[in-house]
């Protein structure tokens, strides 16, 4: 087995073991469970890629392209559409309402050519150019829409990063990651001098990032970066990187040692919602969403001015 399923084997027990850091949303972890299983199932359909030379992938690292372009792991129009009607199918379990979701949703799934229209300008264009474009279908709900979308995209982003495995990405040194171009999800330190690592939020991939430097703005300052920690003892080697130019922050632990282990940041992420809405109310914001695709905080500017 390779050291990318192995991984995802340990991440899988990972998932199923703990507990939430907050009361009331033990579904919401049966909803990631029964997604994670789903794409750890599900066949690929991206269509076939170029493969990368050693060269030609230390030539796209220097110049600051990413290894994948994700517009190159869309599929076809009936493929999208069967693992749209899976993840609908799982998401309707954990739903209050889900007649309404399956309706809502019957109406993408039933033209599989506008489907994957609206598939490649979320790969292409991005989160909130497909938003513009769903606010222009009725009926569409953009958060639920774009929730499918993303996860039933998942599977083809990790295939894909599994075989960007073995490419050496450590001269690069942007804030988003080397292989598919995603913002960071959470991050971590370990190691002799502390080194920071992020893992992007679509692929799970890990690179090397600088210590103070908010990976989202791009800015770097002692006086503008600083951490918010846990207040929960089981949670002591939790943080957050918070940036006060950009009022963003990113959940991070810290290690012992130089090697992860069983240790999984981004499915630890899944179980400390609490922690976020916490830093949330301090007035930062998530800098990107967790590994499905969730912006995990919902705190409200009422909330904020009470």
């Amino acid at each position: 087995m390779s050291d990318h399923n192995l991984r995802r084997e340990s991440a899988h027990q990972a998932l199923f073991s703990g507990k939430l850091d907050i009361e009331g949303m033990d579904d919401v972890l049966a909803l990631y469970r029964d997604l994670f299983e789903l794409t750890e199932k599900s066949p690929l359909w991206t269509r076939a890629q170029k493969e990368l030379t050693s060269d030609g992938a230390q030539m796209r690292v220097a110049e600051g392209f990413a290894l994948i372009d994700p517009g190159d792991l869309l599929p076809g129009p009936e493929a999208m559409a069967a693992m749209v009607k899976d993840v609908v199918q799982i998401l309707g379990r954990h739903s209050e309402d889900p007649d309404a979701l399956m309706e809502d949703m019957a109406n993408l799934t039933a033209e599989p050519a506008r489907l994957n229209d609206l598939a490649r300008t979320f790969l292409t264009e991005g989160e909130e150019a497909l938003r513009k474009e769903l606010l222009l279908i009725e009926g569409a709900n953009p958060e639920v829409v774009m929730f499918v979308l993303f996860n039933s995209l998942k599977s083809s982003f990790l295939e894909a990063a599994g075989r960007c495995e073995g490419i050496d990405t450590s001269a690069w040194e942007k804030g988003c990651c080397p292989v598919c171009g995603g913002e960071p999800a959470v991050g971590y330190v370990m190691g002799e001098g502390g080194k920071r690592y992020l893992i992007c939020f679509r692929c799970e991939s890990h690179w090397r990032f600088k210590r103070l430097t908010c990976p989202y703005c791009g800015h770097e300052s002692p006086k503008e970066t600083g951490f918010l920690y846990s207040e929960d003892a089981d949670y002591k080697t939790l943080s957050a990187g918070v940036c006060n130019e950009c009022q963003a922050y990113i959940k991070g632990w810290r290690l012992d040692g130089d090697e992860l282990g069983d240790m999984h940041p981004e499915v630890e992420d899944l179980k400390t919602p609490g922690f976020d809405r916490a830093v949330e109310e301090k007035g930062f914001s998530r800098g990107a969403p967790n590994i499905f695709g969730v912006w995990i905080g919902t705190v409200t500017e009422e909330e904020n001015a009470d």
